[in-house]
């Protein structure tokens, strides 16, 4: 619920020596493997900015009643921790820390039926929606924000992020296809090109042996199992461990309290003191 929580939990991991893992299970997707590889491979150039949001509009209607997601004590935050934190999980992993943070949120739907049916309201404690602007260590700039009351959206997670050479543009709704574009294209034939996930890209060839052939959300958690496996029986390296898991509450830690003081935070990075 806190990252003081996550940093212990990620101190002890590591001072036992146990695999230990996070289920961020967006960080599995091969689009997100390929789209790391193209920022870190330098094709895209200096990377600019992160601009990315992660929607749905499962609680717009004011009717339903009120849940955990809502009470601070049980959920820690609202859309951003609930649906937020997967797209700061997709961020750390494809451009690293964030430094500096400033948020804003807006509670749409104060009250809620405390059961269904009832005319009994309770109060909601928590973020319906946020905006952030982010500091990345690497330079770049970010806008970030969540909500879990917007109209229209079932599973927007989509991002793009914009190199001195390159961009890259990726929504989880249409989960096979990365959109890239470069500028050493001929000018002529410039502009985005529509990538489609294939055997090229890791973690696709575990289902399928040819490029254009769909898979779909459950297959991230397959592969998120997998990887968790391979670290147990075989040792082999994986992104997901609590110390990752720290950095995105750190941040986190750092919005909800940007949002609440109305200013610029900076994001708590002092690990190593309880090692």
């Amino acid at each position: 619920l806190s990252a003081e929580q996550s940093k212990e939990l990620a101190a002890l991991a590591k001072q036992k020596g146990v695999v230990n893992y996070v289920g961020y299970n967006n960080v599995m997707n091969p689009a997100n493997a390929y789209i790391k590889e193209l920022v870190s491979s330098g094709k895209l150039g200096k990377i600019m900015r992160f601009s990315g949001t992660y929607d749905q509009d499962g609680l717009l209607d004011p009717t339903l009643p009120i849940t955990w997601r809502h009470i601070n004590k049980h959920s820690g935050s609202g859309a951003l921790g609930d649906l937020g934190s997967h797209l700061l999980s997709i961020s750390q992993f494809i451009l690293g820390d964030i430094n500096n943070v400033n948020a804003l949120s807006k509670i749409v739907i104060p009250q809620r039926p405390k059961q269904e049916g009832s005319s009994e309201l309770a109060d909601v404690e928590n973020d319906d929606l946020i905006t952030i602007l982010a500091e990345y260590e690497n330079g770049a700039v970010g806008t970030i924000g969540a909500s879990r009351v917007a109209t229209g959206r079932k599973n927007y997670l989509a991002f793009e992020i914009q190199g001195t050479e390159g961009s890259v543009y990726y929504s989880l709704e249409r989960m096979n296809e990365v959109n890239v574009y470069f500028t050493s294209d001929d000018s002529a034939d410039r502009g985005f090109r529509n990538v489609f996930l294939g055997p090229d890209h890791k973690g696709y060839s575990a289902f399928y042996p040819a490029s254009g052939i769909a898979i779909g959300y459950n297959d991230m958690k397959v592969l998120e199992a997998h990887e968790l496996l391979s670290a147990i029986t075989a040792g082999t390296p994986y992104a997901c461990d609590f110390e990752f898991g720290w950095k995105i509450d750190r941040t986190v830690d750092a919005i909800l309290k940007s949002a609440a003081e109305k200013q610029w935070v900076e994001v708590e990075k002092k690990y190593e003191e309880v090692m």
